[in-house]
């Protein structure tokens, strides 16, 4: 009877969250500190998500959130994770921790990527691998988003709770800890302007070329 009434507590609760992602998402904390992303660096990030720490929904101050300056108009196209402990508490199950990846100034409805690691309905320890959108793992409340530039270049990583333990506590309590694991955050600069003079040369000595052999034709 105890699980039949948290399921319905669940449903509940993840049916409020997805009836306004779009409100929730807007009200998420970001850090006034940024790592700067070093220029003409490869086209990944790795994070370190040792020691994170997950207390409620999306936004709640507590979870741990992290900001980059990935450098303005660099696509975010997805992430992958290795080696994920944690462990819930306080009566949160495995499947309620999601990582989330957002840009700062974005469309807050469509522009995220938001994966969990387990989808196991039992509280305890568990180790995860997969990627977002993945074979393994599952779409968070809001689902799993979408790729996403980020204009600015800012962009802000968290973890949160899909079903807030104890219900209502509105993040007071600890959810869950995750003791080892790294996310990779692949990207996608833009080219830089001397890439794009490169390529304006390459194409006129291509048409070069071309006119030069229908002429000698």
């Amino acid at each position: 009877m105890t699980v039949t009434f948290r399921s319905a507590l669940v449903c509940a609760g993840l049916g409020l969250l997805m009836s306004a992602p779009a409100l929730a998402r807007t009200t998420a904390a970001v850090p006034a500190a940024v790592v700067a992303i070093p220029a003409g660096s490869a086209g990944f990030i790795d994070i370190n998500l040792a020691g994170w720490t997950s207390f409620g929904g999306f936004g709640a101050p507590s979870n741990t959130t992290v900001a980059f300056d990935i450098g303005a108009g660099t696509a975010v196209t997805g992430f992958t994770y290795t080696g994920v402990s944690f462990t819930t508490s306080n009566g949160s199950w495995l499947s309620e921790l999601t990582l989330s990846v957002n840009p700062t100034n974005g469309d807050a409805a469509t522009e995220y990527m938001d994966w969990s690691p387990s989808l196991a309905d039992n509280s305890g320890s568990a180790t995860a691998s997969g990627s977002w959108g993945g074979a393994t793992g599952g779409p968070g409340p809001f689902g799993a988003g979408t790729s996403f530039t980020a204009a600015d270049g800012l962009i802000f990583v968290t973890v949160y709770e899909g079903f807030d333990d104890p219900f209502g506590d509105t993040g007071a309590a600890l959810d869950a800890t995750i003791t080892a694991g790294t996310m990779r955050l692949f990207l996608a600069p833009i080219p830089e302007p001397g890439t794009y003079g490169m390529m304006a040369l390459g194409l006129l000595a291509v048409g070069a070329a071309l006119r030069k052999r229908q002429q000698s034709n």
